[in-house]
């Protein structure tokens, strides 16, 4: 039984998750009316997995931990931070 409560809690994130997958990264390159280079492709997909992420991070971290212990103004500082590593790393690639 316990399975199948994780399997019910789980898989509403990983459908959601799976379908914008395949609209970021299948779907909306498709549209385009040009053959787009393999570093497209390859960008988006990291980028793809740094949203994943950044996601779970939040849910699982920031806001039971960081939010919880340490009040909204650390939450939002943690989470400014994160986005400035994350858009600076994004300009590197």
């Amino acid at each position: 039984m316990n399975q199948l409560n994780i399997l019910k809690k789980s898989l509403p994130p990983v459908l959601a998750w799976l379908s914008l997958a395949i609209i970021l990264l299948v779907l909306i390159p498709l549209a385009y009316p040009v053959k787009l280079p393999l570093e497209y492709h390859f960008y988006h997909f990291i980028l793809f997995w740094i949203l994943f992420g950044v996601y779970y991070l939040n849910v699982n971290f920031l806001i039971p931990v960081i939010h919880q212990r340490y009040g909204f103004v650390a939450y939002v500082g943690s989470t400014i931070i994160i986005g400035v590593m994350v858009i600076s790393f994004m300009d590197a690639i």
